[in-house]
């Protein structure tokens, strides 16, 4: 921050400069053959002193100039920290109070911004447009703005708006002037700051710096933002509330909506999994009965045809009992194939109907069952889901998941209890070793093991009972 006993100094300056620059715009307007040196073909301005490039053009070609790397642009009322993305942010230049004809140029990554009144009109206000993207998350903040200006203006009022919309519901929205005793000016610099409470769905807020005299054509307008949203307690009071319902309706109707979603794509997913393994089973199905036929037919088929062909090979002067010896012969290969081939047929008919079988009951169990490591990943799902929302109050419930864990993982074995080795400079006082209860191992201690339990089981169960027995009598008396 700039020290108060400069801000004459800067205010003085800043007054010189805009005089400076209205006179080299009037001076040099009728030399279009110097003006053109100061450019390059593809109309942009030569990086030479700022000020001289705006005194010797009252044109369009250097709106789009960037500023920001001849003059530094710095306020001299206060130094904000900015905390906010100016991606998408633009500012309006509004040409006449009816707020009917305007200009508008991008916010750059740095929050800066210049332009050069056209020929023919006068800025009369200008306005800093943010959409949902640029503000932060719902709740309530201490808003620090600041604006340091490269020209010295004076503002009449700087309005504040904000439009709320959400689906299915009519557009709300705030429009006033914010309190000129949250905010100071100075040679066409402001900063100022007050207390904000942001609701969900604000998808534009809007700064509007009214000029308390017209910026005419061939000025310059522009500057640099810099705005800070600091989160403060949700009871804090507020000078400002944003339009819009409270956070905790817009989120039950978009949690609403997102869990009816979720409940119909699952739906969708199951008809498309039954769908699917139904096809498949058509399909092997047809696919069985084509092998039956392959297996069972053609072979037959094939066996007639070759006994035909046997037959019409016999010569009719051949002796009879050769011909029924050869008849007999291919009769009885041709069963014995035929048999064989059944059989073969029945086996591979069997194992098909089996395989068919179990891919369809497997396929079944697969849909309403869920695998041995479903609840086990389910469980850690949860335990993850509550540990991150929760913080330190899910700390006792997270070290019982532990302790359980360990009890579940707990070995059935007892080696002792391991001691390491303790030693003096150099000298060993106590060299490791492994210290084991063999009194476990007795059979006496086992039979007053038994004891124990048992005694222990009957505490348990009468501590059980007496407790159902007291939450019955304060349910009856309730």
């Amino acid at each position: 921050m700039q020290s108060h006993s400069f801000r004459p100094v800067i205010t003085r300056f800043k007054r010189v400069a805009a005089g400076a620059l209205a006179l080299l715009c009037v001076s040099c307007s009728s030399s279009p053959a110097m003006a053109a040196e100061l450019y390059t073909p593809d109309g942009f301005a030569k990086q030479i002193d700022t000020y001289k490039d705006l005194a010797l053009s009252a044109s369009d070609a250097i709106r789009n100039k960037s500023w920001d790397g001849n003059v530094s642009v710095a306020s001299s009322l206060g130094t904000v920290e900015n905390t906010i993305d100016w991606s998408g942010a633009y500012v309006c230049f509004w040409y006449d109070y009816g707020w009917s004809s305007y200009s508008q140029v991008s916010v750059k990554s740095d929050g800066s911004f210049s332009f050069i009144v056209p020929s023919g009109k006068q800025v009369v206000a200008f306005e800093l447009n943010l959409s949902n993207r640029n503000l932060p998350s719902v709740g309530k903040y201490k808003f620090t703005f600041d604006f340091a200006s490269v020209a010295s203006v004076e503002y009449k009022n700087i309005d504040l708006q904000m439009y709320w919309r959400s689906s299915n519901q009519a557009q709300k929205s705030y429009v006033g002037s914010i309190n000129k005793n949250f905010y100071r000016q100075s040679s066409g610099d402001v900063f100022g700051s007050f207390n904000l409470d942001l609701k969900s769905n604000i998808h534009l807020f809007k700064m509007n710096y009214i000029l308390s005299d017209p910026v005419s054509s061939g000025g310059a307008v522009g500057g640099k933002f810099s705005y800070n949203f600091d989160g403060i307690s949700s009871s804090s009071s507020t000078n400002v509330s944003s339009p819009g319902v409270a956070p905790s309706d817009t989120d039950i109707q978009s949690g609403i909506a997102s869990t009816t979603s979720q409940i119909a794509s699952s739906v969708n997913d199951v008809y498309d999994s039954i769908h699917d393994l139904m096809q498949h089973i058509s399909n092997q199905l047809a696919a069985l009965w084509d092998q039956i036929y392959n297996y069972c037919h053609v072979p037959t088929y094939n066996k007639l045809q070759e006994i035909l062909l046997s037959i019409q090979n016999i010569s009719m002067g051949s002796d009879l009992q050769k011909i029924a010896d050869q008849i007999s012969n291919s009769t009885t290969e041709q069963t014995n194939d035929l048999i064989s081939n059944a059989n073969s047929n029945q086996e591979k008919t069997d194992q098909a109907i089996q395989k068919h079988g179990n891919f369809i009951i497997e396929g079944l169990k697969s849909l309403f069952i869920p695998s041995d490591e479903y609840f086990n990943a389910k469980f850690s799902d949860l335990n993850e889901f509550f540990k991150d929302r929760f913080g330190f109050l899910y700390t006792p419930i997270d070290l019982l998941v532990r302790f359980v864990n360990l009890i579940y993982g707990a070995s059935n074995t007892f080696d002792g209890i391991p001691f390491p080795e303790l030693s003096w400079d150099g000298h060993v006082l106590l060299a490791a070793q492994t210290v084991k209860f063999d009194i476990l191992d007795i059979a006496a201690f086992k039979q007053v093991q038994k004891y124990l339990y048992f005694l222990t089981d009957v505490m348990m169960i009468g501590a059980l009972v007496s407790l159902i027995h007291r939450k019955f009598e304060e349910v009856m008396q309730n």
